[in-house]
């Protein structure tokens, strides 16, 4: 969406007509939603929902935004005592 300014400052410039500058904002910003709402809906097919949610809480968890309200490190439990015929 910047980019869409800064094209559309350019082109207004460029011819002199600053209306120039509002059309490139606002088919651009159309143009990026519709294009983003298309990749959206492809990639949620066949997902059940809410999953695409909770892997974007999962990513945020880990790269340090927000809070973690998930488990998200691989580990075994222990029980603290050998199991028969099971070696460490």
């Amino acid at each position: 969406m910047v980019a869409n300014l800064i094209v559309g400052g350019v082109a207004a410039f460029a011819i002199g007509i600053w209306q120039v500058l509002l059309g490139f904002v606002v088919v651009g910003t159309l143009a990026v939603v519709w294009r983003t709402s298309i990749w959206l809906a492809s990639t949620k097919r066949g997902k059940p929902d809410g999953f695409h949610i909770q892997r974007m809480r999962l990513w945020a968890a880990r790269k340090g935004f927000g809070s973690a309200q998930f488990i998200s490190h691989d580990s075994a439990w222990e029980l603290g005592r050998p199991m028969p015929g099971r070696k460490r």
